[in-house]
This record gives C-alpha cells, sequence and structure tokens, in this order.
C-alpha cells in the first residue's frame, strides 16, 4: 500500500478530531482523534511521533469532557513514545509534559504537576534561546502552583527565575522584564515582604518611565502602586516605633 495514502489516513482523522474539538464538539472529536490512533498504529508504528500526536489529540479531547483518567493515560502513553530520543519528538516532548501538568493541577495532585513542569525543564537547555517561551511559561506555573498550595518561598524563587530569564532575553530595560518585576511584587506584598516588593516597583517603574514616559497609563498605574506600597511601610514603621516606646 502506498504509504503517503496510509499517512494520509491518520492524518484526515486527526483533521477531523481537531474541526471537531474548535466547533466544541468534544466527544465526537475524542472519537475521531482516537480513530487517528488506531490508523496510525497500523500505518506507522507503534513508536512513532505520529502516534503521540494523535494519543495527545484524545488526551485533550477529554479533558474537554472532564475525563482526566482517560486523558492521563493517553499523555502518559504519548510520553513514552516521545521520550525515546531515536523517535525524534524532542519538539513534542515539553508540550505533552507542559499538557501533563495542567491536567495533575485540574486534578489536584500537585506533586505530579510539579514533577512534570520539572521535567521539562530538565528537557529544555536553558542556555537555548529558542526555548526562551517554554522556560519563561514553565517556570510561572510553577510558580503558580506553589502559590495554590501556600509555598511562598518556592514561589518566590520561580518568580525570580521568570525575572532573570527575561532580562537575560529582552534585556534590563525592557517592558517585559517590568511586568515580570511587577508580578513579583504582587507576590511579595502577598506574602508580607513589603521591603522587596517596593525594590521590585522602583526597579519597575524606572523602566516603564524609561519606555513609556511619566504620563504612559502604564507608568502612572505601576507608580500608584509603588506609591500605596510605601504608605503601607510607613504605617509599618510607625507602628513599630510605637510598640518600642511602649516597651522602652
Amino acid at each position: 500500500m502506498d504509504s503517503s495514502a496510509d499517512n494520509e489516513s491518520w492524518a484526515q482523522y486527526q483533521s477531523g478530531g481537531e474541526k471537531a474539538y474548535a466547533g466544541g464538539d468534544f466527544l465526537a472529536s475524542a472519537r475521531l482523534f482516537q480513530q487517528a490512533v488506531d490508523a496510525a498504529e497500523r500505518d506507522v508504528g507503534e513508536d512513532s511521533v505520529e502516534l503521540a500526536e494523535c494519543l495527545m489529540g484524545v488526551a485533550k479531547a477529554c479533558v474537554a469532557e472532564w475525563d482526566y483518567r482517560r486523558s492521563e493515560a493517553a499523555y502518559e502513553r504519548a510520553l513514552s513514545i516521545l521520550a525515546n530520543p531515536d523517535a525524534g519528538g524532542g519538539h513534542l516532548l515539553v508540550s505533552c509534559l507542559k499538557d501533563m501538568a495542567l491536567i495533575y493541577e485540574l486534578m489536584e495532585d500537585l506533586p505530579k504537576a510539579e514533577l512534570a513542569y520539572e521535567r521539562a525543564l530538565r528537557h529544555l537547555d536553558e542556555h537555548n534561546r529558542a526555548h526562551h517561551g517554554d522556560l519563561v511559561e514553565i517556570w510561572g506555573s510553577l510558580a503558580e502552583l506553589h502559590r495554590d498550595a501556600g509555598n511562598s518561598k518556592q514561589c518566590l524563587e520561580a518568580r525570580l527565575r521568570v525575572i532573570a530569564l527575561k532580562h537575560e532575553f529582552h534585556g534590563s530595560q525592557h517592558p517585559e522584564t517590568a511586568r515580570a518585576l511587577i508580578e513579583f511584587a504582587g507576590i511579595c506584598q502577598e506574602v508580607g515582604s513589603l521591603e522587596q516588593a517596593e525594590k521590585s516597583l522602583l526597579a519597575a517603574f524606572s523602566i516603564l518611565r524609561s519606555s513609556f514616559g511619566p504620563q504612559d497609563r502604564r507608568s502612572t498605574a505601576c507608580l500608584q502602586n509603588l506609591m500605596e506600597l510605601q504608605d503601607r511601610l510607613r504605617k509599618k514603621t510607625e507602628l513599630t516605633r510605637a510598640d518600642i516606646l511602649w516597651a522602652g
């Protein structure tokens, strides 16, 4: 049988699954993706990247139907294929791991989600700028994961990695670096680290003022946050001084 015809067979099911998914018919999408899996197993092999792609289609359709266990099983099988260096599926491996982490978050299995993110990070070459977007996304997701779990120290550490990556990729005076600093400041305020938040907002405001001018809405919004924070710090200092005088 002509191999191009074979490939078209699974590809047609895959295309149909994508169309059904985009149209919101998730049951039909899952069925078509499963047919793509069956065709890919038959036509291109059980260890093929094409099969892994079809399995990832099944998984995402199952997520939309709240069938997390079936989705997990499909992702696990896809991962077993993509993890093989000889398969040539490295470009899909990180996507698969990120998707799996989200599944575990939905299942409220935070340790497994963290492991999936960390495995994705290990796979990526942090010195390869082509992976910058993936690295920022994964570290940001890890920060939110730790935030939800109440692990403030790990959350702040992950956010610092995001700042470092944006600084490395965009430069110290880029608005994206300012955005990361503002996000970091917000988390610092949540955990009561007001001095660290102030330093971060001061740096962010300096970048935004230089990039857009002092009257730009982004600059003024950052300045407003900074002024409110500094007011909180003054009140905190006054209360501390009053406590010292009272105790003395």
